[in-house]
């Protein structure tokens, strides 16, 4: 299974491919992000790390840039959560499915055990789909 993990890696890969694959310098994707462009060096430089809510930002920005949220599958049905699972995540309860990650604040401990809440979004099946492949 491909997952955004195997594609962008680290979250310092994960900032410098998604500024990519949005077409942003730095210095505008740190305007997007609300934060200096010297914060978005370090993360690609992996001196800093992204803050969850830089991630969230991050994970979202390029949902929108895939069409992803014209995607009709929702992150339940993609992972194939039982009902047990289902009933207690937000992203169900809400019905945000489609943006998962924002939804639930980030990947719930059923989504990934053990995980840190954003980490898990970087191996998750549902952020892979629209981070198929290191951008070039």
């Amino acid at each position: 299974m491909v997952t955004a993990e195997k594609s962008f890696g680290k979250s310092s890969e994960l900032v410098r491919g998604a500024r990519r694959v949005l077409g942003f310098n730095q210095a505008e994707l740190a305007r997007l992000l609300r934060v200096s462009a010297k914060a978005v060096q370090s993360y690609e430089q992996g001196w800093r790390k992204p803050s969850q809510s830089v991630i969230m930002h991050l994970l979202t920005l390029l949902a929108l840039k895939s069409g992803y949220s014209e995607n009709k599958q929702t992150c339940w049905e993609r992972r194939k959560c039982p009902p047990e699972i289902r009933d207690t995540c937000a992203a169900y309860r809400l019905n945000g499915g489609r943006f998962c990650w924002l939804a639930a604040g980030g990947c719930t401990a059923a989504c990934s055990p053990g995980a840190q809440v954003f980490e898990g979004c970087l191996k998750c099946c549902v952020t892979a789909v629209f981070m198929k492949s290191r951008p070039g």
